[in-house]
């Protein structure tokens, strides 16, 4: 994911401070939060990435499974042609 995210860990360590934290922990805590909690932030471009993949997704599969049923649907097609022939035939036969 990208990092196009502002954080002030300025602003974020002074509110510590000001809340009674040692600037040391509050310095560190600041630092922290942006390296391991914002690192996984997902912002607008990566989801606007995401949804291009996931539309691009859906019509690939939509046109993929629409070929499978026209697939399916000529070969039962076949299949009850040949159906209807064996029967004719079957039918001469006994009627002779």
């Amino acid at each position: 994911m990208g990092h196009a995210y502002a954080f002030d860990t300025l602003g974020y360590a002074r509110a510590l401070e000001d809340a009674g934290v040692e600037r040391r922990q509050a310095e560190a805590h600041a630092t922290a939060a942006r390296t391991f909690i914002l690192a996984e932030v997902a912002t607008k471009a990566d989801i606007e990435s995401l949804s291009a993949k996931i539309a691009h997704t859906r019509t690939s599969l939509r046109s993929e499974i629409k070929h499978e049923i026209l697939k399916g649907v000529v070969m039962i097609c076949g299949f009850v042609t040949a159906l209807a022939a064996g029967l004719g035939v079957v039918a001469k036969i006994l009627l002779g």
